[in-house]
């Protein structure tokens, strides 16, 4: 794992249309990367196709992928694919499955102190979201107790699949929740989704 006093994070909604970018950002040939291919949040959903186009995206860049399934695997497993890869891959799926997931497997803190020690990170959609501060704008989408999780960046309010209504439904939920002084940034800066 390397140490690069930055972050490299990798965030979108169907990660097999942009994966031909990921090369962008890595400090080294993908041919070199293992990727800790965490397809959990994919395990509750019915439709999961993107997860085997993400893992194909992925060996045809030349990554060596290792999967590990924080909801099954041990921690020393865990433990074990997260502190060994170079980039790490979070599918798309059930975002509060995955925080949960994340939480009770102790990956989630693995994860965070990773990348801010210059692991790459990939979120496809629910992998996405829980890169952000909080997931409270995703809670009119899924039915979740909690959206508490170990933040990886302090200014990261994803929108994956922003073009679906129930999404906006969400946003404007938390321009609500958080009051009249809360807007997004506007269009154009770095924070702009």
């Amino acid at each position: 794992m390397a140490t690069l006093g930055r972050m490299n994070l990798f965030l979108t909604s169907y990660f097999a249309k942009v994966a031909h970018l990921l090369p962008t950002i890595s400090d080294k040939s993908l041919a070199e990367c293992t990727i800790a291919f965490i397809p959990t949040a994919a395990a509750v959903e019915d439709v999961d196709f993107y997860v085997a186009e993400a893992r194909q995206a992925l060996a045809d860049l030349g990554a060596t992928i290792r999967e590990v399934d924080i909801a099954s695997a041990d921690a020393a497993t865990v433990a074990a694919a997260i502190d060994a890869a170079d980039c790490i891959y979070v599918s798309g799926g059930h975002t509060s499955y995955l925080l949960k997931q994340l939480r009770d497997s102790g990956a989630g803190s693995l994860i965070v102190k990773a990348v801010r020690q210059g692991t790459t990170y990939i979120g496809e959609s629910a992998g996405s979201a829980v890169a952000a501060d909080d997931c409270v704008y995703i809670r009119p989408l899924e039915d979740s107790e909690s959206f508490d999780f170990h933040s990886m960046t302090d200014f990261y309010r994803p929108g994956p699949h922003h073009d679906k209504g129930a999404t906006t439904q969400a946003q404007s939920h938390v321009r609500t929740s958080r009051g009249p002084g809360y807007r997004r940034a506007p269009r154009g800066s770095r924070h702009h989704r």
